[in-house]
């Protein structure tokens, strides 16, 4: 009587943990598609829950999202099932870093890229990801002086937090703001600076081989 009250009692609020726990293994073993499965049951699982969290849903939303999205069968899907965990994960940085830099990836969606990664830097401002992502999205949207003023921004922000050097893709696209804006001198500069800290940064030689073989040519 015992073990059948205590089976009633776990249905379904307890059960969803045992395939959360799977899909965490498979994932940790890169085995996306397994992942997202249990997942699937886990969130099936709690939905049958009366006493529902939007923490919890949302953290097994994220994980189902960011499955379905590295095993690339259903990207669209994954991306959809992103957005409905970060409704429910309002103050979840990492899930608004991943979701912007997916939709700016995948979807070329700027504008919705720079509203997701502005709702992580709303919450903390000085989010090295999220700044480097924001002046990444802001570069390619050719929005060049914004790029430049977050990306300077990020390497004060580097600068002050950490005892090494600031990330190499943070001159890398500093470098191309400035060539966008035709200000080589500073755009040369940016790329030399990047490959002081990574020489093998495959961008930064091939943008500023490119540049000085067109102003030597000019």
């Amino acid at each position: 009587q015992y073990l059948e009250q205590l089976e009633t009692d776990i249905k379904p609020r307890g059960f969803y943990i045992i395939s959360l726990l799977k899909g965490k293994y498979m994932d940790h073993q890169k085995k996306f598609s397994e992942a997202a499965s249990e997942f699937e049951k886990a969130l099936s699982l709690y939905n049958q829950d009366a006493k529902q969290e939007s923490s919890v849903k949302g953290n097994i939303l994220f994980r189902l999202g960011w499955a379905m999205i590295r095993s690339r069968k259903n990207i669209d899907k994954g991306i959809s099932t992103l957005e409905e965990a970060n409704d429910n994960l309002v103050e979840n940085i990492d899930l608004k870093i991943k979701l912007s830099q997916i939709l700016f990836q995948e979807k070329q969606d700027n504008k919705k890229s720079l509203k997701i990664i502005k709702q992580a830097l709303d919450i903390d401002s000085n989010n090295v990801d999220a700044l480097l992502l924001q002046g990444k999205i802001l570069v390619k949207d050719k929005q060049g002086k914004e790029a430049i003023e977050v990306l300077e921004r990020s390497v004060k922000v580097q600068c002050t937090s950490t005892d090494e050097f600031p990330k190499s893709s943070t001159f890398f696209y500093l470098g191309q703001a400035f060539e966008g804006l035709k200000e080589f001198k500073k755009c040369i500069l940016n790329y030399k600076k990047c490959l002081q800290i990574d020489q093998n940064h495959f961008g930064a030689c091939i943008y500023l081989a490119n540049l000085l073989a067109n102003l030597a040519e000019g």
